[in-house]
């Protein structure tokens, strides 16, 4: 079933909601560890075409669902749902519009473990356009816990709230 059970965070959403005219209007945009899709959907009012990833096939397949259930009518904007690994980010060049096609690049609450930070910046590299903006978000980043799994804040976390453009 579509929806969004949880928000991690609304700065980003309500960024894109008060000047997606500004900074997506009629672009390509893509959105990184979307979850459920929000922000991508919120920016298919604006843009020409929204691809929407994340690195969990079962999140995808709540994106796909999202996207056909609470897509904007009117807006005209192509939207589709994709498995996008950091790790590897050529590997979905087939299924997106391909290296350095992307005028805009969202992305919300993804940096919270620094194990995922290069990869993040690695993909951002291979599918933001030369002369395109990322919009990242993020106000914590979590330590590994000693399973190795982050599930903690760390003892002095990073809680500076910043968007970052022209990645």
């Amino acid at each position: 079933q579509g929806g969004c059970d949880i928000v991690w965070s609304d700065v980003l959403p309500r960024y894109v909601a008060a000047h997606g005219q500004a900074i997506c209007s009629g672009d390509a945009v893509l959105e990184l560890g979307a979850g459920c899709g929000l922000v991508g959907l919120l920016a298919a009012h604006f843009a020409s075409r929204i691809d929407i990833t994340d690195g969990d096939e079962e999140e995808v397949a709540l994106i796909a669902t999202n996207i056909e259930q609470h897509a904007p009518a009117g807006a005209g904007a192509e939207l589709h749902a994709a498995f996008l690994d950091w790790q590897h980010p050529e590997d979905a060049a087939a299924q997106l519009l391909g290296k350095e096609a992307y005028d805009v690049v969202l992305a919300s609450q993804v940096a919270y473990m620094p194990t995922f930070i290069p990869g993040l910046a690695r993909t951002i590299r291979y599918y933001l356009s030369p002369a395109g903006t990322a919009y990242l978000y993020n106000d914590q980043a979590r330590g590994p816990s000693r399973a190795g799994i982050a599930d903690r804040p760390a003892a002095s976390p990073t809680r500076a709230p910043c968007l970052v453009a022209q990645v």
